[in-house]
């Protein structure tokens, strides 16, 4: 009869132990990956799913040029390159508002400050009283949501001068 030595069954089990761990380990790194990702990407705080070359087509800056009267509305637009601007809907996407820059136009120094409202559809969604005779700048990180197909209007009172509006933003699908 042919006798193993005690050694080789332990090294044996000592060995499948080792290669069963290094084809289990690629799953286990992949589940705890899983767990990570479904921590962090959540509504709350969304991931970045997009590559640079499609977020950067969904930016979008509106214009709105009030000219001077008692009460102006405006719909807002895209800068044309002829310096024109095209009235503008998000169609079936959602447009959020980062930023807002009012900019006077042939303003005098003692001009007095002016309300500006944002109207989505018609309806009043901010006011803002700003100074005629400076540029002005709202920042929103958490952005000023518009609905699919919004058409979005900034009307001023009581101008004394063209004052432009500048919407910075992005479209979303959500």
């Amino acid at each position: 009869m042919f006798r193993l030595p005690k050694s080789v069954p332990f090294y044996g089990a000592v060995a499948i132990a080792a290669a069963s761990l290094i084809l289990a380990a690629p799953q286990a790194a992949h589940a705890i990956a899983v767990a990570l990702v479904q921590v962090t990407n959540t509504a709350a705080s969304p991931a970045i799913t997009q590559g640079t070359e499609k977020q950067a087509a969904q930016l979008l800056e509106l214009i709105c040029a009030n000219p001077p009267g008692a009460t102006t509305t405006e719909v807002c637009g895209l800068n044309l390159p002829n310096g024109g601007s095209s009235p503008y809907t998000p169609g079936t996407q959602s447009y959020v508002i980062t930023g807002v820059d009012f900019v006077p136009a042939g303003c005098g120094s003692a001009s007095p400050p002016i309300t500006h409202n944002l109207e989505v559809n018609g309806n009043q969604r901010y006011a803002w009283i700003v100074p005629e005779s400076a540029m002005s700048h709202f920042t929103y990180p958490s952005g000023i949501v518009t609905g699919p197909g919004a058409i979005i209007s900034i009307t001023a009172f009581n101008s004394t001068c063209e004052v432009s509006s500048y919407l910075s933003g992005y479209l979303t699908a959500n």
